[in-house]
């Protein structure tokens, strides 16, 4: 286990989308789990909200460099995990790219094999179903967007609060 990588085409400028990703208050509209997310200060982040029936809070720090539009984050909790995200294109479509790295806990890890085959393959799907949702969100203009079909709330929760990759 260990590093990650998906794309997506987005139908919108990339400027536009990197400026609806960056916003932290944007991230209840697509990370399924996601209820609250702000800033508390410098590079510092709060995020709340529910996976599995059960709530659930996490604090962590988010980088965003507007030139480069990239985003880099990481939990304080899970220390093997961090993830960036690169918006780029010009035009009316860009492409987002999220690469993430994490060792799953035990237990999750457990349950990412029963659910997918294997813990690559359910790490695999829960990228694609975050970037689906990012496209959604991107492309709906901020509002919210029905979720993928399959429920995505089947493995608990993570530092990027997919509760995919818990």
């Amino acid at each position: 286990m260990g590093d990650y990588t998906g794309r997506i085409d987005i139908n919108r400028p990339a400027e536009e989308a990197f400026g609806f990703l960056a916003d932290i208050g944007n991230m209840p509209l697509y990370l399924p789990s996601v209820r609250q997310a702000r800033a508390e200060g410098g590079e510092r982040i709060f995020l709340s909200g529910e996976a599995e029936g059960r709530p659930w809070e996490a604090e962590g720090w988010m980088e965003v460099d507007v030139e480069r539009r990239r985003m880099r984050w990481g939990s304080d909790a899970l220390v093997y995990y961090k993830g960036e995200l690169q918006v780029s294109g010009q035009g009316e479509r860009c492409q987002v790219e999220l690469r993430l790295h994490l060792v799953p806990l035990p237990h999750v890890a457990a349950r990412l094999a029963q659910k997918s085959g294997s813990v690559e393959a359910g790490l695999k799907l829960a990228l694609e179903r975050t970037l689906e949702s990012i496209r959604q969100a991107v492309e709906g203009n901020g509002r919210a967007q029905a979720r993928p079909q399959q429920s995505s709330r089947l493995y608990g929760r993570s530092a990027t609060m997919n509760p995919d990759i818990a």
